[in-house]
Formats: C-alpha cells, structure tokens, sequence
C-alpha cells in the first residue's frame, strides 16, 4: 500500500497515451514544429511501442532501456536486417522515451 502511495501520477499511463500528451504538450506550450512532432510519433510508433509495447510506464525499468539500446546498436535497422542503428539515432529515441517518461511525473 505504501509503494502505491509513492507512485508518480501519470505512472500508470500506456505508452502510447502519455507519449500524445507528450507530443500535444511539445506543441502547444513548446510550440514545437508539427513535423518535428511527427518524427517523434514515428520514433514511437517505429521503435519505442513494437519493443517496449504499449506498456505502463512504471514497469518500464532502467534494465529495460538498457536493453533496449543495446538492440538499436546492434540490431535495430528495419532496413538492413541485423545491423544496429547510429549511436546518434539511438540517442535520439532515447532521448523521445526520456520525455514521454518525464511527462508521467
């Protein structure tokens, strides 16, 4: 009970739900341009949902990012199969997954 009382608000939230509030708050209070919000969209919808699935975001755990990495790095390609991506576009999808996550607190 006192661990539920200790969860962020927000926590609970799916992936891709908290990831559209991100997106509409990149856009409406940052005015972030629209197509830079979609390639965000895309980074979810390419990337971030089909490993993680549209999970809650208090299970996604420091391991499970880590692990996430280092599968972009060696095998994340979706066009050349069994290549990892750029460190730099890794980065980049981290860093999509960082601000969906700091949307829950």
């Amino acid at each position: 009970m006192a661990a539920e009382a200790s969860r962020r608000p927000g926590a609970e939230v799916r992936l891709s739900r908290l990831a559209e509030v991100h997106f509409a708050e990149l856009e409406q209070v940052e005015g972030r341009k629209a197509f830079t919000v979609a390639d965000y969209r895309m980074i979810v919808n390419r990337h971030l949902v089909p490993y993680f699935g549209d999970v809650r975001m208090d299970e996604v755990t420091t391991q499970d990012v880590e692990a996430f990495i280092q599968r972009q790095l060696t095998e994340g390609s979706r066009r050349h199969e069994g290549e990892g991506l750029k460190p730099s576009t890794v980065l980049n999808q981290v860093n999509v997954l960082g601000g969906i996550l700091r949307t829950a607190v």
